[in-house]
């Protein structure tokens, strides 16, 4: 980071802490803002200003004894950057600051999950996996899925997310072949009690399961 960097963002990484902030080149990545450098954008210290805001807010939060649902829904919704999504619900769950129904807690799993990427890559996946099994899914979850189906997974057999359409998977095995070489092309059998949930909010008809260790 060069001197005018440091400058810029001097007020934002005292409040959240230097090994919160990380920067490479023009990117940014932390907690409440992850993208392309400030500090030589046009207002960009009016940028940083409610940068710093989120950062207030979210600590006068999670500072709460318990967490409602309202509360996650600011929490998730724009106060933290979705490449943290998964470290900051193992850290509320860790903390037993969760009061929220099943329903809810699920409602925010669901929605959570489509908004972040490879989610079955290294402390993600651990920490996905901690998220699955601190409530039991609800039947609710998998409505709509036959007994037994057969799923597709562009990757290795130990990840979460398979799908129920051939096209998909198949689209995503060409991008990850082009991103990281090759990969496996997967066709498996399963019942309807592994599926942890099912959605199609990307229009993906992905069934998430829990692998076996």
């Amino acid at each position: 980071m060069n001197e005018a960097q440091l400058e810029f963002w001097k007020p934002y990484i005292m409040a959240i802490g230097a090994n919160n902030f990380h920067i490479d080149g023009s990117l940014i990545r932390s907690k409440h803002y992850s993208g392309f450098d400030l500090s030589s954008v046009a207002h960009g210290i009016k940028q940083l200003e409610m940068i710093i805001d989120k950062h207030k807010t979210y600590q006068s939060l999670i500072a709460k004894p318990e967490i409602n649902n309202y509360e996650l829904n600011e929490i998730f919704g724009w106060l933290v950057d979705k490449v943290f999504f998964d470290d900051e619900l193992v850290n509320l769950i860790s903390y037993n600051k969760l009061a929220v129904t099943d329903e809810e807690y699920w409602d925010l799993v669901r929605n959570i999950w489509t908004r972040q990427e490879f989610n079955s890559n290294g402390v993600r996946k651990e920490n996905w996996r901690k998220i699955f099994c601190h409530r039991k899914p609800l039947s609710i979850l998998t409505d709509g899925l036959p007994k037994k189906f057969k799923a597709y997974r562009a990757g290795n057999a130990d990840g979460f997310s398979w799908t129920l359409d051939k096209s998909v998977a198949k689209w995503f095995h060409n991008r990850f072949k082009s991103e990281f070489g090759r990969i496996p092309f997967l066709t498996k059998i399963f019942n309807k009690e592994d599926v942890i949930f099912y959605t199609n909010s990307r229009n993906e008809q992905e069934v998430v399961v829990l692998p076996v260790l």
